[in-house]
């Protein structure tokens, strides 16, 4: 484990320093959050028109060993989160739990939502919690949360107020920004810069970059004629992109946690070892 720790890139500890709340509910205790298993990462598309491929990058967590799921909310008739993206023999339909508590169309509750991923049953590593830029409080209490943005002007000024409004009911958290429809990387990176830099000047805060999306391709190519799959190519390749950013920072959170034990049980351990000479 120590060459583990030791191994871990200039880059990599740079990223870590800028998400030190990434996965942990900062509204409640550490012990109460290290016995619930599922990791949560809400998310939010600011455009109808840009949907965050969820259930993609459900599974690109899940092919890596980290089983995660994504918690849909209906916000209609029952306000309710249901289990979804992945099959789960355990679930019964209309077990759904409640996320407000008043019904209609009111916003979902950081309460229900963790009610509702403490019944997940088996619980996952991950759960993905999809939400509305209304419910902007309630990511930012769940955890590290991640805004799908458009790379245009509507698209980054909406982030940016999302954002704005994440930091301005809690200082310092830890908000990521994934470009949706992005023309290619370089796209995406330009794009990203900007908002970051807007962010960093008129809000004194830092974005993390999740990566990208790239646009859809256009369905009248005459390469998306050869094979079905070839399309979906690109997108696969972008969410897996994430999903490695997502378990990188995990796994160096978690080799620092164990370096820190191992640090903080050395002098128990000499007193052993002094007992035995």
């Amino acid at each position: 484990m120590k060459n583990r720790v030791a191994s871990t890139s200039a880059a990599s500890r740079e990223r870590l320093e800028k998400i030190s709340h990434h996965f942990l509910t900062a509204a409640e205790p550490r012990r109460r959050q290290e016995a619930v298993s599922p990791l949560t990462i809400p998310i939010i598309s600011v455009s109808p028109e840009a949907a965050f491929p969820h259930d993609r990058l459900a599974r690109a967590l899940a092919s890596r060993g980290r089983p995660a799921r994504v918690l849909e909310i209906s916000r209609e008739l029952q306000n309710s989160a249901l289990p979804a993206s992945l099959p789960d023999p355990t679930h019964q339909p209309g077990a759904a739990l409640s996320l407000t508590g008043k019904g209609g169309t009111a916003p979902a509750t950081p309460d229900g939502v963790r009610d509702a991923i403490g019944a997940l049953n088996p619980a996952p590593a991950f759960c993905l919690v999809p939400l509305k830029a209304s419910e902007v409080v309630t990511g930012v209490e769940l955890g590290c949360l991640l805004i799908g943005a458009e790379p245009n002007r509507e698209g980054l000024l909406a982030a940016y107020r999302l954002a704005k409004a994440a930091w301005a009911h809690r200082p310092g958290a830890s908000v990521g920004v994934t470009i949706l429809n992005a023309r290619d990387r370089t796209s995406a990176a330009l794009h990203f810069k900007k908002l970051a830099e807007a962010v960093t000047r008129f809000l004194g805060e830092e974005l993390v970059s999740f990566g990208f999306i790239p646009e859809p391709p256009d369905p009248y190519a005459a390469v998306d004629l050869l094979s079905d799959e070839r399309q979906d190519t690109g997108v696969n390749r972008a969410v897996e992109g994430i999903a490695n950013l997502i378990l990188a920072d995990l796994e160096a959170m978690e080799a620092e946690a164990e370096a820190a034990q191992v640090e903080a049980e050395a002098p128990l351990r000499a007193l052993r070892a002094a007992g035995n000479a």
